[in-house]
């Protein structure tokens, strides 16, 4: 971000796009530091977007929970897998295209900046 928002206020806005994960947003046991890396992306994210909106900047963020066809998703047990996509109300857990998706939207909406939005097949524990 230091180095692309002077870019962006010399062009005048432009929008950026941050990934954290759904751990931003709970606690995990043994991983305190990463879970705090994950929640200051989400507050840093709303941050940037108070400070460089008068620059035209907008600041948005993805949150993933387990995503398809990942490495990640790939080193689970088949059954820890299994029971996150039974555990989501979709029935199916995060997509890599829409992920994508999500990204495009928020670098072409002109109307949104200080989001986090969680791409996770809505899992309940994360929908608190």
């Amino acid at each position: 971000c230091r180095a692309i928002v002077p870019r962006m206020q010399a062009i005048g806005g432009g929008a950026i796009v941050g990934v954290t994960s759904i751990s931003g947003f709970q606690g995990l046991p043994a991983a305190h530091a990463y879970t705090a890396a994950k929640g200051a992306m989400i507050n840093l994210t709303r941050s940037m977007s108070v400070a460089y909106v008068k620059d035209n900047i907008r600041v948005n963020c993805i949150a993933p929970g387990l995503v398809e066809n990942t490495r990640m998703a790939q080193r689970l047990p088949d059954n820890v897998a299994a029971g996150a996509r039974r555990q989501a109300v979709l029935g199916l857990v995060g997509q890599a295209d829409d992920i994508a998706e999500q990204t495009l939207a928020f670098v072409t909406s002109r109307s949104v900046s200080g989001q986090t939005i969680v791409i996770d097949g809505g899992m309940p524990g994360a929908m608190r």
